[in-house]
């Protein structure tokens, strides 16, 4: 078989194109939302590492309120990226829970929690689905399984309201099945 220089060039293009995308695809995060200090809740959400715009967060929506600070974002293992739980700049909690649609390039309404999460910590346990844990006040757990738009209730953190506070907490995943709060 004959190969051109001009094949093996445009080989080596490609693979040097698909690195340079994986590799930038590893060093991108997203930032959504949080406390400017001065306003309140941002709207704010950027794509660090990257020319791919992200639109910022619905303003002056009825349903999930004018920004977002103290809330959780996390991607499901079906591949939607979330933002739960927080407040507005003006205070009000937010029980909503919003979606990148990227196709369509904004977020939209995905479900309602069922209490207040200011300052939670959330975790994707593979097969099972997304736990948001404790908040502000909050010794509740609450689970989204896998594809669903509902949320469940999730086991009660252990402690009383006053002897354990789960606000400004952090989560990490330990097995498939278990993940440890820390804070």
């Amino acid at each position: 078989a004959v190969v051109s220089t001009q094949s093996i060039a445009t080989m080596s293009f490609l693979s040097l194109l698909l690195l340079v995308s994986s590799s930038l695809a590893q060093e991108t995060a997203l930032l959504t939302g949080g406390f400017n200090g001065y306003e309140g809740g941002r709207e704010g959400c950027e794509l660090l590492n990257s020319a791919c715009p992200v639109p910022s967060f619905p303003a002056n929506a009825p349903e999930t309120g004018t920004g977002r600070e103290d809330h959780i974002t996390a991607i499901t293992e079906d591949g939607l990226i979330l933002s739960c739980g927080g407040e507005s700049g003006d205070g009000t909690d937010h029980l909503s829970c919003i979606y990148l649609d990227v196709a369509a390039g904004a977020w939209l309404q995905h479900s309602t929690l069922n209490a207040a999460r200011l300052k939670a910590t959330s975790v994707v346990l593979p097969g099972i689905g997304l736990f948001i844990i404790g908040g502000f006040m909050e010794l509740s757990t609450e689970l989204l399984l896998v594809g669903a738009t509902e949320w469940e209730m999730g086991p009660t953190l252990p402690g009383t309201m006053e002897t354990v506070s789960y606000y400004g907490i952090c989560s990490v995943m330990l097995t498939h099945t278990e993940f440890m709060v820390i804070g």
